[in-house]
């Protein structure tokens, strides 16, 4: 009898639970509650993605503090760009966040390398990185001069973190001399990218307007930093074969340069080649003039051309043979239509100097393009893993409608494999597109 009422009992309870009622609502006759969910409810509960935080440092003391600055506000410039909405015919400047990874907002974290706590470190800027690292930023920009970026990316491959340098024209960053592995990039052109650039302008003078163009100068301004400039131009010269008939330097502090000049005429170049500040090209500029000396070009490397007081001076002296390699969007001399990133590229611009009193350089337009650059591998991505990042960095092209080139690609050394500018020329002040290889 009690083996048949046990066996009763487990048929009970097998028919209980595959008919889906609990075993308690049948011992203790409680109903099994009703889950209603409220559409309105779930509707409001939707998952919002985090800030993004994207690791800045940058040297802001010292005598470059007001670059510093310039720098800064076109870093800031970007981040606006991509968190509000804008009336712009520009994808990322319309979604109001990063559209591919849930609209997050971009948040710029700034450590300075050369505040007193900083510089009290046996290695100041990989110090600076670190704060920036403990706080958990997802990625690294930075970060304006060579030393202070080799730190910082020194940093970056260590806790395997993507990073970009906008602003720092130097071939060693991308050519093996620092081992930085896969996680550096470098938006800025680089000396041997803008000697490519102008020697190619050169044989197209050559070929399309029968220019006649054989020998070369280069002068510039004695310093450290001035020799990758003087590599640049040796190795384009003889891979484009053309003689340099005079290499000439002046000390930084130099007041007079008619010998300079002298030697410049003598050599019989008809190009010359500038590397200098903005104050030296004008001290050239007028010592040509009364010199009488007309080269078939002159090009300036570093953007320097587009300094305004420069533009001011050749367009005084009614010189039009000043030019350089421009990272911005430039009208050409006869065109008849507006350029859509010409326009995009001034409005951007006019924001710019609103808060910088100037015209944004090559350097800052760098600096802006990281961040934006940034945010589009992040949304492409759809995800802030640092691998994931990296490899789209390497691996994808940027639309850049506010770039001269159109579009940004990094090679797998991090540095552009994408078109680095175009030749402008400064005529009547102005300066106009000629030439994009």
């Amino acid at each position: 009898m009690k083996r048949f009422l046990l066996c009763l009992l487990l048929i009970l309870c097998m028919m209980l639970l595959c008919s889906g009622c609990a075993l308690t609502d049948f011992l203790f006759g409680e109903p099994t509650p009703e889950i209603v969910q409220d559409e309105n409810i779930l509707h409001d509960q939707q998952y919002v993605v985090e800030n993004v935080y994207l690791g800045v440092v940058l040297p802001q003391g010292g005598g470059n503090s007001t670059n510093m600055q310039n720098l800064q506000i076109a870093q800031q410039l970007a981040a606006a760009i991509v968190n509000n909405s804008y009336a712009l015919d520009w994808d990322i400047a319309q979604s109001a966040g990063i559209s591919g990874y849930g609209l997050a907002q971009i948040e710029l974290i700034y450590a300075d390398s050369t505040s007193s706590e900083a510089l009290a470190q046996t290695y100041p800027a990989r110090w600076a990185a670190s704060q920036l690292i403990d706080l958990g930023v997802v990625a690294l920009i930075g970060a304006a001069d060579e030393y202070t970026t080799s730190e910082v990316a020194i940093r970056a491959r260590q806790n395997w973190l993507p990073m970009i340098c906008g602003s720092v024209a130097k071939d060693s960053l991308t050519n093996g001399s620092y081992d930085f592995g896969s996680w550096f990039n470098n938006l800025a052109v680089t000396p041997a990218q803008e000697s490519d650039l102008f020697f190619s302008y050169l044989r197209n003078l050559n070929q399309t307007q029968a220019a006649g163009i054989s020998k070369v100068a280069i002068i510039y301004e004695e310093t450290a930093e001035n020799e990758e400039f003087l590599t640049a131009f040796n190795n384009s010269a003889a891979s484009y074969a053309f003689e340099v008939a005079a290499r000439i330097s002046y000390p930084s502090n130099a007041t007079q340069i008619s010998q300079q000049v002298q030697r410049l005429i003598l050599s019989g170049a008809q190009v010359v080649f500038h590397v200098g500040n903005a104050g030296h090209l004008s001290q050239f500029a007028t010592a040509y003039q009364l010199a009488e000396y007309e080269p078939q070009a002159a090009l300036i490397y570093n953007g320097t051309y587009a300094d305004s007081s420069f533009r001011s001076t050749v367009k005084e002296l009614e010189q039009d043979f000043w030019g350089g390699c421009s990272v911005a969007p430039l009208p050409l001399q006869d065109a008849q239509e507006e350029n859509p990133s010409v326009e995009l590229y001034q409005y951007l611009n006019q924001l710019y100097r609103q808060q910088s009193g100037q015209d944004m350089d090559n350097a800052a337009l760098g600096e802006f393009s990281a961040i934006i650059v940034m945010a589009q591998a992040i949304g492409q991505a759809g995800t802030t893993d640092a691998a994931t990042v990296s490899e789209v960095l390497k691996s994808s092209t940027f639309p850049a409608p506010y770039l001269a080139a159109g579009e940004i690609r990094f090679n797998e050394n991090g540095s552009l494999s994408s078109a680095c500018g175009v030749i402008a020329l400064v005529i009547d002040g102005t300066a106009y597109e000629v030439y994009r290889k």
